[in-house]
Protein backbone atom coordinates (compact mmCIF):
# COMPACT_ATOMS: atom_id res chain seq x y z
CA UNK A 1 0.00 0.00 0.00
CA UNK A 2 1.49 3.33 -1.26
CA UNK A 3 2.14 6.13 1.30
CA UNK A 4 -0.78 7.99 -0.73
CA UNK A 5 -3.17 5.84 0.05
CA UNK A 6 -2.16 5.25 3.82
CA UNK A 7 -2.37 9.05 4.20
CA UNK A 8 -6.18 9.11 2.54
CA UNK A 9 -7.37 5.68 4.38
CA UNK A 10 -5.95 7.55 7.81
CA UNK A 11 -7.82 10.71 6.95
CA UNK A 12 -10.77 8.49 6.47
CA UNK A 13 -10.33 6.96 9.80
CA UNK A 14 -10.19 10.06 11.13
CA UNK A 15 -12.99 11.63 9.79
CA UNK A 16 -15.04 8.84 10.58
CA UNK A 17 -13.86 8.48 14.20
CA UNK A 18 -14.74 12.16 14.74
CA UNK A 19 -18.52 11.43 13.46
CA UNK A 20 -18.63 8.68 16.05
CA UNK A 21 -17.66 10.62 18.64
CA UNK A 22 -20.55 12.96 17.71
CA UNK A 23 -23.12 10.82 18.00
CA UNK A 24 -21.61 9.57 20.89
CA UNK A 25 -21.63 12.64 22.68
CA UNK A 26 -24.91 13.68 20.66
CA UNK A 27 -26.98 10.71 22.10
CA UNK A 28 -25.20 10.91 25.71
CA UNK A 29 -26.29 14.68 25.99
CA UNK A 30 -29.79 13.76 25.16
CA UNK A 31 -29.66 10.88 27.77
CA UNK A 32 -28.31 13.58 30.35
CA UNK A 33 -31.79 15.71 29.21
CA UNK A 34 -34.23 12.66 29.49
CA UNK A 35 -32.67 12.05 33.23
CA UNK A 36 -32.49 15.59 34.44
CA UNK A 37 -36.56 16.49 32.63
CA UNK A 38 -37.35 12.87 34.99
CA UNK A 39 -35.18 14.33 38.00
CA UNK A 40 -37.78 17.73 38.34
CA UNK A 41 -41.25 15.51 37.20
CA UNK A 42 -41.58 16.19 33.63
CA UNK A 43 -42.12 13.45 30.85
CA UNK A 44 -41.28 13.92 27.36
CA UNK A 45 -43.01 14.70 24.35
CA UNK A 46 -43.19 13.96 20.88
CA UNK A 47 -43.82 18.10 19.80
CA UNK A 48 -44.48 21.58 21.16
CA UNK A 49 -48.40 21.60 22.08
CA UNK A 50 -50.34 24.07 20.51
CA UNK A 51 -51.10 26.32 23.68
CA UNK A 52 -46.98 26.37 24.01
CA UNK A 53 -46.46 27.33 20.43
CA UNK A 54 -49.07 30.18 21.13
CA UNK A 55 -47.82 31.10 24.39
CA UNK A 56 -44.19 31.73 22.91
CA UNK A 57 -45.40 33.25 19.43
CA UNK A 58 -46.71 36.11 21.94
CA UNK A 59 -43.97 36.37 24.04
CA UNK A 60 -41.30 36.38 20.73
CA UNK A 61 -43.73 38.13 18.65
CA UNK A 62 -43.04 37.02 14.66
CA UNK A 63 -40.92 39.65 13.13
CA UNK A 64 -39.60 37.86 9.72
CA UNK A 65 -37.21 36.63 8.73
CA UNK A 66 -37.40 35.08 12.68
CA UNK A 67 -38.46 31.81 12.88
CA UNK A 68 -38.72 29.94 16.70
CA UNK A 69 -38.17 26.73 17.01
CA UNK A 70 -39.01 24.61 20.11
CA UNK A 71 -37.07 21.39 20.77
CA UNK A 72 -36.78 18.76 23.08
CA UNK A 73 -39.96 19.44 25.11
CA UNK A 74 -41.44 18.02 28.05
CA UNK A 75 -44.34 18.68 30.47
CA UNK A 76 -45.42 18.45 34.19
CA UNK A 77 -49.21 18.95 34.76
CA UNK A 78 -50.48 20.36 38.71
CA UNK A 79 -53.09 22.50 39.96
CA UNK A 80 -51.57 25.37 39.34
CA UNK A 81 -51.15 25.30 35.46
CA UNK A 82 -49.15 23.66 32.72
CA UNK A 83 -44.97 23.50 32.98
CA UNK A 84 -43.02 22.99 30.23
CA UNK A 85 -38.94 21.86 29.89
CA UNK A 86 -37.39 23.07 26.34
CA UNK A 87 -34.86 24.47 24.37
CA UNK A 88 -35.95 27.21 21.84
CA UNK A 89 -33.90 28.75 19.03
CA UNK A 90 -34.12 31.55 16.80
CA UNK A 91 -33.37 29.47 12.90
CA UNK A 92 -33.33 32.51 10.98
CA UNK A 93 -29.66 33.23 9.93
CA UNK A 94 -29.48 37.00 10.46
CA UNK A 95 -26.99 38.93 13.01
CA UNK A 96 -29.58 38.70 15.96
CA UNK A 97 -29.66 34.90 15.94
CA UNK A 98 -29.63 33.38 19.36
CA UNK A 99 -29.93 30.21 20.98
CA UNK A 100 -31.61 29.09 24.61
CA UNK A 101 -31.34 26.08 25.95
CA UNK A 102 -32.95 24.55 29.35
CA UNK A 103 -36.49 27.25 29.38
CA UNK A 104 -39.06 26.58 32.04
CA UNK A 105 -42.13 27.86 30.54
CA UNK A 106 -45.73 27.73 32.34
CA UNK A 107 -49.24 28.87 31.14
CA UNK A 108 -51.43 29.12 34.19
CA UNK A 109 -55.03 30.49 34.33
CA UNK A 110 -53.13 31.79 37.24
CA UNK A 111 -51.43 34.22 35.35
CA UNK A 112 -52.40 37.79 34.24
CA UNK A 113 -49.02 39.84 33.05
CA UNK A 114 -48.47 42.55 31.20
CA UNK A 115 -45.82 41.64 28.54
CA UNK A 116 -42.38 42.61 30.04
CA UNK A 117 -38.87 41.17 29.78
CA UNK A 118 -36.54 40.84 32.78
CA UNK A 119 -32.87 40.47 32.88
CA UNK A 120 -30.99 39.68 36.24
CA UNK A 121 -27.49 41.80 35.90
CA UNK A 122 -23.93 39.94 36.80
CA UNK A 123 -22.26 41.61 40.20
CA UNK A 124 -19.64 43.42 38.61
CA UNK A 125 -18.37 46.81 39.37
CA UNK A 126 -19.25 49.26 37.17
CA UNK A 127 -15.64 51.24 37.36
CA UNK A 128 -13.70 48.21 36.24
CA UNK A 129 -13.44 47.04 32.62
CA UNK A 130 -15.81 44.44 32.42
CA UNK A 131 -18.34 46.82 33.90
CA UNK A 132 -17.99 49.35 31.12
CA UNK A 133 -18.93 45.63 28.63
CA UNK A 134 -21.64 44.94 30.29
CA UNK A 135 -22.52 48.88 29.72
CA UNK A 136 -22.11 48.41 25.82
CA UNK A 137 -23.64 44.93 25.87
CA UNK A 138 -26.73 46.54 27.64
CA UNK A 139 -27.05 49.02 24.26
CA UNK A 140 -27.01 46.34 22.53
CA UNK A 141 -30.05 44.70 24.79
CA UNK A 142 -31.78 48.08 24.71
CA UNK A 143 -31.88 48.17 21.28
CA UNK A 144 -32.77 44.83 20.26
CA UNK A 145 -35.58 45.61 22.95
CA UNK A 146 -36.76 48.69 20.80
CA UNK A 147 -36.44 47.41 17.52
CA UNK A 148 -37.90 43.84 17.56
CA UNK A 149 -39.55 43.67 20.49
CA UNK A 150 -41.41 46.96 21.16
CA UNK A 151 -39.82 47.37 24.08
CA UNK A 152 -38.83 49.81 26.37
CA UNK A 153 -36.60 49.95 29.86
CA UNK A 154 -37.77 51.26 32.70
CA UNK A 155 -36.43 52.06 36.21
CA UNK A 156 -37.14 52.32 39.98
CA UNK A 157 -35.16 54.88 41.29
CA UNK A 158 -34.20 53.89 45.37
CA UNK A 159 -36.28 50.99 45.25
CA UNK A 160 -33.91 48.73 47.05
CA UNK A 161 -31.28 48.83 44.08
CA UNK A 162 -33.52 47.37 41.63
CA UNK A 163 -31.78 48.87 39.28
CA UNK A 164 -28.63 47.64 39.84
CA UNK A 165 -29.33 43.80 39.82
CA UNK A 166 -32.04 44.05 37.07
CA UNK A 167 -33.13 45.55 33.82
CA UNK A 168 -36.82 45.50 32.92
CA UNK A 169 -38.67 45.94 29.75
CA UNK A 170 -42.00 46.71 29.17
CA UNK A 171 -44.52 47.13 26.09
CA UNK A 172 -46.27 49.53 28.60
CA UNK A 173 -45.03 51.54 31.36
CA UNK A 174 -47.83 52.37 33.45
CA UNK A 175 -48.96 49.02 33.56
CA UNK A 176 -45.88 47.63 34.81
CA UNK A 177 -45.59 50.14 37.14
CA UNK A 178 -48.85 49.18 38.67
CA UNK A 179 -47.99 45.74 38.59
CA UNK A 180 -44.30 45.55 39.85
CA UNK A 181 -45.28 46.74 43.83
CA UNK A 182 -43.15 47.28 46.23
CA UNK A 183 -43.56 43.74 47.66
CA UNK A 184 -42.39 42.53 44.08
CA UNK A 185 -39.63 44.66 43.84
CA UNK A 186 -38.06 43.73 47.48
CA UNK A 187 -38.57 39.89 46.77
CA UNK A 188 -36.76 40.23 43.52
CA UNK A 189 -34.02 41.91 45.03
CA UNK A 190 -33.78 39.24 47.63
CA UNK A 191 -32.94 36.63 44.48
CA UNK A 192 -29.47 35.78 43.71
CA UNK A 193 -30.19 33.62 40.65
CA UNK A 194 -28.86 34.52 37.18
CA UNK A 195 -31.99 34.66 35.29
CA UNK A 196 -34.48 35.84 32.92
CA UNK A 197 -37.92 36.13 32.27
CA UNK A 198 -40.21 36.74 29.30
CA UNK A 199 -43.82 37.64 30.06
CA UNK A 200 -47.28 37.89 28.46
CA UNK A 201 -50.73 37.17 29.71
CA UNK A 202 -51.20 33.60 31.25
CA UNK A 203 -47.50 32.83 29.85
CA UNK A 204 -44.01 33.34 31.53
CA UNK A 205 -40.74 31.49 30.44
CA UNK A 206 -37.74 31.69 32.97
CA UNK A 207 -33.88 30.77 32.11
CA UNK A 208 -30.41 31.32 32.91
CA UNK A 209 -29.46 35.05 31.96
CA UNK A 210 -26.09 34.25 31.65
CA UNK A 211 -24.25 30.85 32.51
CA UNK A 212 -22.96 29.60 35.41
CA UNK A 213 -20.96 27.36 34.15
CA UNK A 214 -19.77 25.63 30.09
CA UNK A 215 -22.50 22.66 30.46
CA UNK A 216 -26.01 22.85 32.62
CA UNK A 217 -26.38 20.24 34.79
CA UNK A 218 -29.03 19.02 37.06
CA UNK A 219 -28.42 21.23 39.86
CA UNK A 220 -28.35 24.27 38.14
CA UNK A 221 -31.69 23.29 36.60
CA UNK A 222 -33.46 22.16 40.06
CA UNK A 223 -32.07 26.20 41.19
CA UNK A 224 -33.59 27.24 38.03
CA UNK A 225 -36.84 25.40 38.39
CA UNK A 226 -37.35 26.20 42.00
CA UNK A 227 -36.98 29.99 41.09
CA UNK A 228 -39.06 29.71 38.37
CA UNK A 229 -41.51 28.24 41.46
CA UNK A 230 -41.08 31.38 42.87
CA UNK A 231 -41.14 33.60 40.19
CA UNK A 232 -44.63 32.17 39.31
CA UNK A 233 -46.22 32.50 42.86
CA UNK A 234 -44.72 36.16 43.66
CA UNK A 235 -46.28 37.09 40.07
CA UNK A 236 -49.35 35.41 40.61
CA UNK A 237 -49.85 36.77 44.34
CA UNK A 238 -51.78 40.41 44.82
CA UNK A 239 -49.05 42.28 46.70
CA UNK A 240 -49.28 45.85 47.30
Amino acid sequence: MTPHILFAVAVVLIFLSAILISVSKTRKTAEEKQHTASALGFRPLEKAPPQLVQGIRRLHPQIPPQQLSIDNVFHQRDFDGDFYLFDLDDTSEDENTWQNTDVIGIISHKLALPRFYLIALPPVNQEQWVGKLLDRILDKVFEWAAVHQGLSRVTFADRYGFDEQYALFVENEITARGFFTEYRLSSLTAYNTPFQVVAAGHCMTVSHSYPISTKANISELKTLYRRTRDLFHLFREKKI
